[in-house]
């Protein structure tokens, strides 16, 4: 409810109105307890969607989006052979860029229209495609776009001498190489010297200031370049531009993901091996290069997931607005996600198994993470491919910012998804402006795959027994999952917690749409969850708090908008207050 007594109003108490009766919504503590959530979903094989043919409900959060490519995906040929996708990027006007390698061991850029047709504007010829080719054996895996529209591309090549070296190349908006960038030439980077140790690039990432950065390994160590504009290496980032962390000889470890921060940190996510066990690895730099102190120790956290001997890696990484670090990847055959502190250290409420991450997959299936992307509302996607039956398809799950497994998504918190009759494969995920999921990687059978690039829903109705579904367990109106319910004690009900969008396992602050008084009127407005359906927001007026006083106020808001105002002049106080309801 709010209270206006005149100068500035101030809430004071919501009500919810269910089958179960009135209650309210007090105001109080905010302290946050462990969240507790033990979900499992290791699940049964899922339904398999074969992209271009029925079986799906369009339109729902997880399903292809029919209205990209044929059926909600493309597949594109570079040549007779295995062309690879590893990297995606969105231009500002929607058009999508992959890369990826060519069987001819070359660098290959593909563009896509925002419909998932070619650009037939791109790379010469109308086929939106384009191969650079600057030696033997490139591997691209990373691609940026400036706010100019050029396109940066970083990987890796062998560039006329005996040994793989780091490299990056910009081109035009339109395909052709930048002359503005190292002469129009693709620039290459030996790490170590003497063109005598193989450089493996996995990663790329643009700072806000343009700077270029490659990340991977140069032997058996952690490797990065920072690039300036030009393409000339960056002499205040390690030495001469480079870092080179030198480990053990018995212990091997590699980037194989990397993100920057607002303050210019870098975060880099990847794997460490010694002998027989492989962890993840998840370090943080300065935006100078060397090993932040205050992350892990002496700048680097490596986690065991699995038991001895058990493959856990990274793959993919993303920093949440507080500072802590999602990684991407896979443990034993199984996906992974893990989320850590700022610290470094596994944020061990996350999933609520005890160990900082949750494991994804199904029965008999072999998964590998390879994205990792968050939603506005905090919600993560993990992104990959799951194999079975002797084929393998993209799959993703989606869990909720607290790590709960969120079943609204595709067929019971995930989907798997077939672009061809063959073998497919996702390498990368990212978010469109608009909240569509895009994911690329191989598609199709034997040694003749290409391009696959698919899209997704992310958003669609979440009815109230789904929610309680998602949360509890459960979809009845009953125990803790019942509407008049307040299982972590935090003064707000459950279905005010599902019409108001926050969490209900979590103790939280109160519920408090906006409110102020402009005009000589007193107005309160709330959004609705674009996931919320068959909820009615009311309002009502008083300037008693006595029975029989309150009277009904219009809703002059539209859609998922609700906005409630009321004139002060002749009043000297005056009381809001808001009612949900559920038919």
């Amino acid at each position: 409810m709010i209270c206006w007594k005149g100068g500035a109003p101030v809430n004071c108490v919501i009500e919810g109105l269910s089958a179960g009766g009135v209650s309210s919504i007090k105001t109080g503590s905010a302290t946050c307890p462990t969240m507790k959530n033990t979900l499992l979903f290791v699940r049964a094989l899922p339904p398999v969607i074969m992209l271009g043919t029925a079986g799906f409900a369009a339109g729902a959060a997880g399903d292809p989006d029919t209205s990209f490519g044929t059926g909600g995906g493309t597949v594109s040929s570079f040549s007779a052979g295995e062309d690879t996708a590893y990297a995606l990027a969105v231009q500002s006007d929607g058009k999508i860029v992959v890369v990826g390698d060519a069987s001819v061991d070359d660098f290959a850029i593909l563009r896509l229209n925002g419909d998932g047709t070619p650009d037939t504007t791109f790379g010469g010829a109308g086929t939106g495609k384009k191969i650079i080719d600057f030696g033997h054996i490139e591997q691209a895996r990373g691609v940026a776009i400036q706010t100019d529209g050029k396109i940066i591309v970083g990987g890796a090549g062998v560039p006329g001498g005996t040994s793989r070296d780091f490299a990056v190349v910009r081109c035009l908006s339109g395909g052709g190489l930048d002359p503005a960038f190292n002469g129009g030439s693709v620039v290459t980077t030996d790490i170590q010297g003497g063109n005598v140790f193989n450089d493996q690039v996995y990663a790329m990432a643009v700072q806000t200031d343009g700077k270029i950065i490659l990340g991977g390994s140069s032997r058996t160590n952690i490797a990065m370049v920072r690039y300036m504009t030009d393409g000339t290496l960056d002499s205040g980032f390690g030495t001469g531009g480079k870092v080179f962390t030198a480990g053990s000889t018995a212990t091997e470890q590699q980037i194989n993901a990397l993100a920057v921060m607002s303050d210019g940190r870098i975060v880099a996510a990847g794997q460490s091996r010694t002998g027989a066990n492989t962890d993840v690895l998840v370090a943080r730099f300065l935006s100078n290069g060397t090993p932040d102190p205050n992350f892990g120790t002496g700048g680097k956290t490596v986690s065991p997931v699995g038991a001895v001997n058990i493959s856990d890696v990274g793959n993919a990484v993303a920093v949440l607005a507080d500072g802590k670090v999602l990684v991407a990847g896979t443990s034993n055959g199984d996906l992974l996600i893990l989320r850590y502190t700022s610290g470094g250290v596994l944020d061990t409420p996350f999933g609520g198994d005890g160990f900082g991450g949750k494991l994804a997959g199904y029965q008999n299936g072999t998964e590998n993470g390879t994205g990792v992307v968050v939603q506005t509302d905090g919600s993560i996607i993990l992104t990959g491919t799951t194999g079975f039956g002797g084929r393998d398809y993209f799959t993703a799950f989606r869990f909720s910012s607290a790590g709960v497994l969120d079943s609204t998504f595709g067929s019971g918190g995930g989907f798997a998804i077939g672009l061809t009759a063959g073998t497919d494969a996702a390498w990368t995920a990212k978010l469109q402006s608009d909240g569509k999921l895009l994911m690329a990687g191989v598609a199709g059978t034997g040694a003749t795959r290409d391009f696959g690039v698919a899209r997704f829903e992310t958003t669609g109705p979440l009815t109230l027994p789904a929610w309680r579904l998602q949360y509890f367990g459960n979809s009845a109106n009953s125990g803790s999952g019942s509407n008049a319910s307040d299982p972590e004690t935090d003064g707000t009900v459950n279905l005010l917690e599902y019409a108001f969008g926050t969490n209900p396992i979590v103790h939280g602050p109160p519920v408090r749409p906006s409110v102020q008084v402009s005009g000589g009127n007193l107005t309160s407005t709330f959004t609705a969850p674009s996931y919320v359906t068959g909820i009615t927001y009311a309002a009502e007026w008083s300037t008693a708090l006595t029975a029989g006083t309150w009277q009904s106020v219009a809703d002059s808001g539209s859609g998922r908008v609700h906005t409630f105002s009321l004139p002060t002049a002749g009043k000297t106080k005056l009381y809001l207050r808001w009612r949900v309801s559920e038919p």
